[in-house]
C-alpha cells in the first residue's frame, strides 16, 4: 500500500465487517492495509455506518466551530447594511 492511501467509507465498512468476523490482523492482510487502520476504523464505526459509502473523509463540523461568534458577526453585518453601510 502506498504512503498516502485514502479509502472510501464503503471500503472501510467492508473491512470492518470482515474484521468483526475474522479479527483485525486477518482483515488487514486480506484488504492489504495496516492493522492500525482497521482499529482506527473501528473507533469511527458509528460515524462510518451513517455516512454515504462513496465519501472519503470527514472534514470537521459543518455548523462551524464558533457558532456564537458567527451569529454575533451576522447580526453586526445585518445592522450595518440596514444603516446603509457597505459590508462584504
Amino acid at each position: 500500500m502506498g504512503r498516502y492511501a485514502s479509502f472510501t467509507v464503503g471500503f472501510k465498512q467492508k473491512a470492518l465487517d470482515y474484521a468483526l468476523e475474522h479479527g483485525n490482523r486477518v482483515a488487514g492482510r486480506h484488504f492489504d492495509v495496516d492493522e492500525i487502520r482497521i482499529r482506527y476504523c473501528k473507533k469511527q464505526r458509528d460515524r462510518l455506518m451513517a455516512t454515504n459509502s462513496t465519501r472519503r473523509a470527514f472534514r470537521g463540523p459543518k455548523s462551524g466551530k464558533f457558532p456564537d461568534i458567527e451569529m454575533a458577526v451576522l447580526e453586526y453585518v445585518k445592522d450595518m447594511r440596514k444603516d446603509g453601510c457597505a459590508v462584504s
